[in-house]
């Protein structure tokens, strides 16, 4: 299911041992995260929404999902890499964005 994704409002994650609750929120000024395929690396959240050309007037208010302090989600994009699906991976969640909060219409 995760491999075959072609939904970017739809994500499969791994917390691990990190336990719920999932929030959402928007970003926080300075903020960082490790996005997917950059090997564990972190990048700024708001390096992170200018590369991938989100409206600047998007930006404060597009919707995060975090755990704690850490960012689980940038709805549209993959999951960030400590949450990626494994092989070893024992629990998946499945997260979608629906209706109204849906961020597309602020691209």
């Amino acid at each position: 299911m995760a491999q075959g994704n072609r939904d970017p409002f739809q994500a499969w994650i791994d917390l691990g041992e990190r336990r719920p609750p999932l929030k959402i929120r928007p970003r926080r000024p300075g903020e960082t995260f490790q996005p997917l395929g950059m090997g564990g690396h972190s990048l700024k959240v708001s390096d992170f929404m200018i590369n991938q050309k989100i409206p600047r007037r998007a930006r404060a208010r597009y919707p995060l999902v975090v755990t704690g302090e850490e960012i689980v989600w940038i709805p549209g994009y993959p999951p960030a890499h400590p949450f990626r699906v494994r092989a070893e991976s024992r629990q998946v969640i499945r997260l979608r964005l629906l209706g109204g909060a849906h961020p597309e219409g602020m691209r």
